[in-house]
């Protein structure tokens, strides 16, 4: 039997582990009187605990607080030494980051009466006393959001200026931050931040992206920042998304290269989760499938699961009950390839269009899904399919998505034999 190629053209387009949650517990909050807002955590690599931190609530100081988790175990929560800073702004936060370059811990907050940036750096044992990040021209702030730049092995903060609206950013070495300045907005472009400033390192590009919904339009803007300049504030395409409601999250997925962005729509009657994802170049937008969430209270947040290979958001549901939801995000197969080929039998000869692939990176794939002009053909467990008794010189649009054990379809690779 003898097989030529006849034709080839290839268009590739990019595309649990079992357990179960502990109940919840509390973490011991020793003279913490409560949380005011929200709880953030970062890993600890260089000790491999998980720091958490608030402000506390129910307190005029509003004294900044922390907690460290062993795997087993929490300590009580003491505060961080707050200097001159009489405590966390009204309703905000205690962000963030682990510093690789230098293996601490930086936590960052809004003063609640000087309205100015403070840090503190954690090595392990003990916080540094609370100093200023120099604000430059800032007028005041309240959250001040954190991400580690691996490209120059240094820390990045941003947050919306109150006075103005104006998105600042200020960039730590390890020692000192630099004179705070703004994230340039453009002409006729974003007007200002409307809540925060949420940023991610893009380890594909080596760069820093931040985001945020503007004050005025209510769109989704980001700026790229490459370790010297940010680029003017452009839109994220909303989609069908009308306008955003509270923040902008990031997060990077390894695996795919690609960054992503999700926000709350607030232009609907029940208020949608929304993603979008960049590849550095470009971004792409969709709603994420709210299941049998109504909508969303607040914000959509977003973190990589390595052990799984997938991006996950979740939120609080609303209206209704305020439960809390989750989706994940299942990778498409990649690279699909096809081509025509000939079966020379003795008697007859037979086409066929030979279609390959490469498996989706997320866990759980029990099969793929193939479909020739846009009608599923077959349903297979390998990495190539042949689809026989093909004409020659007739396109045939071929797409293959991945299945996996929760019967949930991926996105599909496309191509086109003719």
């Amino acid at each position: 039997m003898k097989k030529w190629v006849i034709g080839f053209f290839v268009l590739s387009l990019p595309g649990l582990n079992a357990g179960s949650w502990v109940p919840a517990q509390q973490i011991p909050e020793g003279a913490s009187s409560g949380v005011q807002a929200d709880v953030f955590l970062t890993y600890d690599a260089a000790t491999g605990t998980v720091i958490a931190a608030w402000g506390n609530a129910l307190d005029s100081s509003r004294l900044p607080y922390y907690s460290v988790f062993n795997g087993k175990s929490w300590t009580t929560a003491a505060a961080i030494p707050r200097g001159a800073s009489v405590g966390v702004q009204d309703e905000s936060d205690v962000f963030l980051t682990y510093d690789a370059a230098t293996g601490t811990v930086i936590a960052a907050w809004g003063d609640s009466t000087a309205l100015v940036p403070y840090y503190s750096v954690f090595n392990g044992t003990s916080w540094t006393t609370a100093a200023t990040i120099p604000p430059g021209a800032s007028g005041g702030v309240y959250d001040v959001n954190l991400t580690y730049d691996a490209a120059r092995e240094t820390v990045i903060a941003a947050w919306r200026d109150s006075a103005t609206n104006a998105p600042y950013y200020s960039v730590f070495n390890g020692a000192n931050w630099t004179t705070a300045a703004t994230i340039p907005l453009g002409v006729g472009g974003s007007v200002g931040v409307d809540v925060d400033v949420f940023l991610t390192y893009d380890a594909a590009t080596e760069t820093v992206i931040a985001a945020w919904g503007d004050s005025s339009s209510f769109l989704p803007y980001y700026s790229v920042f490459n370790g010297t300049d940010w680029t003017t504030a452009a839109t994220i395409p909303p989609g069908a998304s009308s306008e955003v409601y509270d923040n902008v999250t990031l997060a990077y997925n390894p695996v795919s290269q690609t960054v992503f962005a999700a926000w709350e729509d607030a232009g609907t009657t029940s208020p949608l989760p929304y993603y979008s994802i960049f590849d550095g170049t470009a971004w792409t937008t969709g709603a994420i499938p709210p299941g049998t969430s109504a909508g969303v209270n607040f914000n959509v947040y977003l973190a990589f699961d390595a052990s799984s290979n997938q991006m996950i958001a979740a939120w609080g549901n609303y209206p209704g009950t305020p439960l809390p939801y989750y989706a994940t995000y299942f990778l498409s197969p990649t690279n699909l390839s096809g081509e025509q080929l000939n079966n020379d039998f003795a008697v007859v000869s037979e086409l066929y269009n030979q279609l390959r692939w490469q498996a989706s990176p997320s866990i759980g794939v029990v099969g793929y899904n193939v479909y020739r002009n846009g009608a599923l053909i077959a349903t297979v467990n390998a990495l190539e399919y042949q689809d026989h008794n093909r004409q020659k010189g007739v396109a045939t649009s071929y797409s293959v998505s991945a299945v996996n054990d929760s019967g949930v379809q991926s996105s599909s690779v496309n191509v086109v034999i003719q």
